[in-house]
């Protein structure tokens, strides 16, 4: 993957595009292999940063959208945490073609989410170390951009959950980490400027 990497940040994007999406796309092939899938989901998130492949990232993003939405979804939960930290690459990069895609994309990171906070809150109640906390911060940075960029119309169905998520974090400070906190607060107020009265009955 290393290699492949390097591929497409130095060859010229009609070479490089076709050769790249294919090794991404073969890595879902192999069911038994979730390190292939997981660094297929690392690699394509890095490359988003740049200028190499963003174009070609945009003219197939609802097929790379399904793809994440079968990360999101795999029964790894490595696989599931690399799929959120793609999502967050691509809720930074690839815009607005990705931000587009929330419907097919919340419904599942809501998920992937909730999952990460309820193992955080268990494991260190329990008085373990605190995991998959990067995978979850990521998630909830994705969450704001999303929310943030969205009609209010488009967010109503997700505005509860939402909501409910970030006030979990906030207000366990002995559970969660600062860094998920301050992420929960800047998804909060992105819910909050996109939903308007919607958030009315959460404030009483």
């Amino acid at each position: 993957m290393y290699l492949l990497l390097k591929f497409a940040c130095e060859v010229p994007n009609p070479v490089a595009w076709p050769l790249f999406k294919a090794n991404i796309v073969s890595a879902w092939s192999e069911p038994a292999n979730p390190l292939a899938r997981k660094a297929s989901l690392k690699v394509l998130g890095f490359v988003s940063e740049g200028d190499a492949l963003l174009d070609c990232i945009k003219d197939d993003i609802d097929e790379l959208t399904d793809l994440l939405v079968m990360a999101l979804k795999d029964p790894n939960d490595g696989v599931r945490d690399a799929g959120a930290l793609t999502c967050a690459e691509f809720a930074d990069n690839v815009i607005p073609d990705f931000l587009e895609e929330a419907d097919k994309i919340l419904p599942c990171l809501l998920d992937v989410l909730t999952q990460r906070l309820e193992m955080i809150y268990t494991t260190v109640s329990a008085g373990g170390a605190k995991t998959h906390g990067e995978s979850a911060e990521k998630a909830l940075l994705a969450l704001a951009e999303f929310t943030a960029n969205m009609e209010m119309d488009s967010i109503r169905p997700y505005t509860a959950k939402i909501i409910e998520v970030c006030l979990t974090c906030i207000s366990k400070p002995e559970i969660f980490e600062t860094k998920i906190r301050f992420a929960a607060l800047n998804t909060l107020s992105a819910c909050i400027s996109g939903s308007e009265h919607l958030v009315f009955p959460f404030m009483t």
